[in-house]
């Protein structure tokens, strides 16, 4: 039994032999539907998630991706972090948690998944006898966030290594342009193949693990490249990532490399479902995040279709050097990272 949370959404989930079924079923519903938020449990929990905030702040490889966000989307809800701040969690007792989850949690905003040894119909009898949420609740609109690109900040902290992550806006969840923005970022970070993974590590030796990725929301997205490296090397890395860059954008794919990313994320998809967890997550996600099912051979099919011309169109959306921000978190200030791009400046001792 576990439960997370992303920017867009909360999962509830359990794993359970078949006999153990409607004993899963009952305590996810109860927890779901019937909470009783004691005050005495939620003060409890915001001192358990005090210490995951501190546990973030010392983890620089994971705070220094959230900072991007923040600098991507500054002051507005995509670019807060999920774990709130210590003033945010102040003011939150059981009844702000009690209205959350009555304005929030109810039709048609719930999803069920399930995978494995389940009855269909025993399964659909049992939620439509049991399941407690009736009321319907209304959308939740929120401003577009409006990204910001072209700007450096840097968090000096005394660190053995400095942390590195450039960022820019892309395109969000049902954008067709998705698959060919993933696939983008496997050309360039998604393996020991990759393009920086060759240059940076491997050709250069400047950093044990360097990687790009993208994250796709209802209504926005974000593309980001990351590295540690020695203090003193910063420049020098952050040269070859932008000569890469520029390399991909000027001379294009090389041959055969399309096909091999294709290739890597059909059998990591293919292998993922392989856990029956995983599996369970996928189809939920989609149903949730997508508004309909999207199955296995859907998704494979998305990035096969994708073509070389695909891949550059984004590519030369997202990676001129003027919409790359950048944060830096370590021993380090902007002056020590000298570039001419760069719209803004902002300096910090602590994140």
């Amino acid at each position: 039994l576990d439960a997370y949370t992303t920017k867009e959404s909360t999962c509830f989930y359990a794993r359970v032999l078949e006999e153990h079924t409607e004993l899963a079923l009952d305590v996810l519903t109860d927890l779901l539907t019937q909470p009783l938020f004691r005050e005495e449990d939620v003060t409890k929990e915001r001192s358990v998630i005090l210490e995951e905030i501190k546990s973030l702040e010392d983890n620089p490889e994971e705070l220094v991706g959230d900072l991007a966000m923040t600098h991507l989307w500054p002051k507005q809800i995509m670019g807060d972090s999920i774990l709130g701040t210590e003033d945010s969690l102040g003011n939150l007792d059981a009844a702000a948690v009690r209205d959350f989850h009555q304005t929030r949690y109810g039709r048609p905003r719930v999803v069920v998944g399930a995978t494995g040894a389940v009855d269909d119909k025993i399964m659909r009898d049992w939620l439509h006898a049991n399941f407690g949420l009736d009321h319907e609740v209304p959308p939740q609109l929120r401003e577009l966030p409006h990204s910001r690109s072209g700007t450096m900040a840097c968090y000096t902290r005394d660190i053995s290594q400095l942390h590195l992550n450039l960022f820019t806006d892309a395109p969000a969840l049902d954008d067709p342009r998705r698959p060919a923005v993933q696939l983008l970022a496997e050309v360039l970070g998604g393996g020991m193949s990759s393009r920086l993974f060759q240059r940076i590590r491997e050709r250069s030796g400047l950093a044990y693990s360097v990687y790009s990725y993208s994250e796709h929301f209802s209504d926005s997205g974000m593309f980001g490249v990351g590295m540690a490296v020695s203090p003193e090397k910063g420049q020098e890395a952050l040269e070859m990532v932008y000569a890469e860059l520029e390399e991909l954008q000027k001379n294009g794919l090389r041959n055969g490399e399309l096909d091999a990313v294709k290739a890597q994320a059909r059998g990591s998809l293919i292998m993922g479902e392989e856990s029956l967890t995983n599996r369970m997550l996928r189809m939920a996600h989609s149903e949730y995040r997508l508004k309909e099912f999207e199955s296995l051979s859907d998704k494979v099919d998305r990035y096969l279709q994708v073509t070389e011309d695909d891949v550059m169109e984004v590519a030369k959306a997202l990676l001129p050097q003027e919409k790359l921000g950048l944060v830096a978190l370590g021993p380090v200030t902007s002056n020590d990272l000298q570039f001419d791009h760069w719209t803004t400046v902002e300096e910090a001792v602590q994140p």
